[in-house]
């Protein structure tokens, strides 16, 4: 039998003190940033969340049970108000109506946590009639430990942290990206560019790694903009004016790809807007796809449709499942997406 990981230990590995190292599992303030991804990396090297997670021991959910009291069958939902990521959006706000159709299919109640996260937040709520969490898109990582040292079951949607063992459910990102690139290159397309940001959340890396597995498949070379890449990262009122500066720039200098393969389509309409002042036409001068299928634009937008309302239904389930089976082992889930040919791409312009 393996030894049981302890806090001294992991407070030996890493050089901290034993008081650091308990503040930063515990989700608590009194340590930097960079001291607690230090101390969460390795407390996870150790195993010590994967020793933790076997330790806990939730009462089995039971469907036949119906003299629980409400109480006693709440979901939290965390959506923290981060950027774009609120429950007003399209794309977030679906899948929490995917969320609320299954929390009240199965008769059961939930809450939802929209504000900035913090310890009053968690400690204001009694934990004891809490099912468990389902998390929303991008959590820190400070939080998903917080909530993970409650001792409740996590769901993640369209996020995953690779220090805190959970469940968690995408779309195939990677797949679909890949399939969209593939149809543009099948198209004649030689000379393509990707836009968004990459390392904001997990699905957008997917999507540029796809983007680059097509490029690779067709043996074509990826003569990325790296200014392209951090557009996403702008404050929303600064995005428009710098994709068109970037845009202008690329155009000037006569290297404006055939094609724009963007991280949404959001992005997307920001492109072929900029693209229209420039005086080029999409798609006879230059094709552009997004992603997501959020009908932002009338021209209408070659995407991948997203399963958003489907995400959360099954998001409760997989809560529900977890319950019921705390120490089946953890699972990832990815929807299968569905391109959608629009008017924005066609063939190169000869």
């Amino acid at each position: 039998m393996s030894r049981k990981v302890t806090l001294q230990q992991i407070a030996d590995t890493v050089g901290f003190s034993k008081f650091a190292v308990s503040r930063a599992l515990a989700g608590k303030s009194g340590v930097t940033p960079d001291t607690r991804d230090k101390i969460i990396e390795a407390a996870t090297k150790l195993g010590y969340f994967s020793q933790r997670s076997k330790d806990q021991k939730p009462k089995p959910y039971d469907r036949s049970d119906r003299n629980v009291s409400p109480a006693k069958k709440v979901i939290a939902v965390v959506i923290p108000n981060l950027r774009d990521q609120t429950k007003d959006n399209p794309y977030w706000g679906k899948i929490l109506d995917g969320i609320t159709e299954s929390v009240e299919k199965a008769g059961l109640n939930m809450i939802i946590m929209t504000e900035q996260l913090s310890d009053h937040l968690f400690s204001a709520i009694n934990q004891q009639g809490l099912l468990g969490y389902i998390c929303v898109g991008f959590i820190p990582t400070q939080i998903v430990l917080e909530i993970s040292n409650l001792g409740l079951p996590i769901v993640l949607v369209d996020h995953e942290d690779p220090l805190i063992p959970s469940d968690s459910i995408f779309m195939n990102n990677f797949d679909c990206s890949r399939q969209l690139t593939s149809h543009l290159i099948g198209l004649g397309h030689r000379s393509l560019q990707f836009v968004g940001e990459t390392s904001l959340i997990r699905s957008y890396y997917d999507r540029w790694k796809g983007y680059s597995a097509a490029l690779e498949d067709h043996g074509i070379p990826s003569r990325q903009h790296p200014q392209l890449l951090n557009l996403f990262v702008l404050r929303p009122e600064e995005i428009h004016e710098e994709t068109l500066n970037q845009l202008k720039e690329l155009h000037s200098n006569n290297e404006l790809p055939t094609a724009f393969v963007c991280i949404n389509d959001y992005m997307a309409d920001i492109v072929i807007h900029s693209l229209q002042r420039l005086g080029v036409q999409v798609p006879r001068d230059c094709s552009v796809t997004g992603f997501d299928d959020l009908d932002v634009n009338a021209l209408g937008i070659t995407t991948v449709h997203s399963a958003k309302n489907a995400l959360g239904r099954r998001a409760v389930e997989m809560l529900q499942r977890r319950v019921a089976h705390p120490h089946e082992d953890y699972e990832k889930i990815l929807f299968a997406g569905r391109m959608l040919i629009k008017k924005t791409t066609s063939v190169p312009p000869t």
